[in-house]
């Protein structure tokens, strides 16, 4: 995803890119 979710736990699944 381009998309990158401040929250960790709010996209579980792949989604996180920073980890």
């Amino acid at each position: 995803s381009s998309e990158v979710p401040r929250n960790q736990e709010a996209h579980p699944g792949g989604m996180t890119l920073c980890v």
